[in-house]
């Protein structure tokens, strides 16, 4: 019983970490359309497309980079104690590549985004800040640096407000990003507001706003089963069940099915 549950929760966990690092890296951002086209998963470049399919910042309305700061892109490197010496050379040159590619064009937004991930990895947690930032200021309807913020503010950096404040706009340029959902329910949960309902209720509208995403309903299901709401969690359990078989995901349908039996 509780090997099952920790199969589900590790693919759900799992999911949050594919969705943060590789629609990311991959996701021409877009000013000139309405928010809710900038859906990283419909825009998401295939593995064998190369890095330099990307989109440039647009006139249209948006800011121009010449009217905000560029970041320092000779900020100094200092790696911790944390990253082995063993692998200080590949995050070097992954620096200096994207570093030198923004030289020669500043206006791409994806490598901004790779620089922030790379600061990220070496925990240069304020240069990681610093570029994402940078981005929410020449992108404001982007939901990718927001995202990201909202995650090492929460797991990093333990700013919870500023967690939630970057979740909620990343929300709002994409309200059918399933991530969010479950990045935020995570906050709720584990770090802030644990004393309301705000835990379920992102949860509920990330339904509303994903066509009943059945990994939503599979952690609503869990959430009630560890506050001891049994009739909840069966109810959740059995409609993520059936959308799996809707679905034709028997092995997802089978699993849920046994985590039912087990309550």
């Amino acid at each position: 019983k509780h090997a099952l549950s920790f199969v589900l929760a590790l693919l759900l966990a799992a999911g949050v970490g594919y969705y943060i690092y590789t629609d990311i890296v991959s996701t021409s951002l877009v000013e000139d359309v309405e928010p809710l086209d900038v859906s990283l998963d419909e825009t998401r470049a295939s593995p064998t497309e190369s890095e330099e399919d990307v989109t440039n910042l647009p006139p249209d309305g948006a800011t121009s980079p010449t009217r905000v700061s560029i970041p320092d892109l000779d900020r100094k490197i200092v790696f911790t104690d944390n990253l082995q010496e063993e692998v200080h050379y590949i995050y070097q040159e992954k620096l200096n590549t994207v570093i030198e590619r923004l030289r020669q064009n500043p206006e791409v937004l994806e490598d901004w985004l790779q620089l922030g991930i790379v600061r990220k990895t070496i925990e240069d947690y304020e240069g990681a800040v610093e570029a994402w930032e940078y981005v929410n200021k020449i992108s404001p309807r982007n939901n990718v640096s927001f995202f990201n913020l909202g995650d090492l503010y929460h797991f990093y950096l333990k700013d919870f407000e500023k967690a939630e404040q970057n979740f909620i706009i990343s929300k709002q340029n994409n309200p059918s990003y399933t991530a969010v959902y479950r990045a935020l329910h995570e906050l709720y949960k584990y770090s802030y507001k644990q004393d309301t309902s705000s835990a379920v209720d992102i949860l509920l509208e990330g339904l509303e706003n994903t066509d009943n995403n059945p990994d939503l309903m599979v952690m609503l299901a869990s959430y009630y089963k560890e506050n001891g709401d049994l009739v909840s969690a069966r109810t959740w359990y059995e409609a993520a069940r059936d959308r799996g078989l809707k679905d034709g995901k028997q092995s997802f349908a089978d699993l849920l099915q046994e985590e039912i039996d087990n309550l």
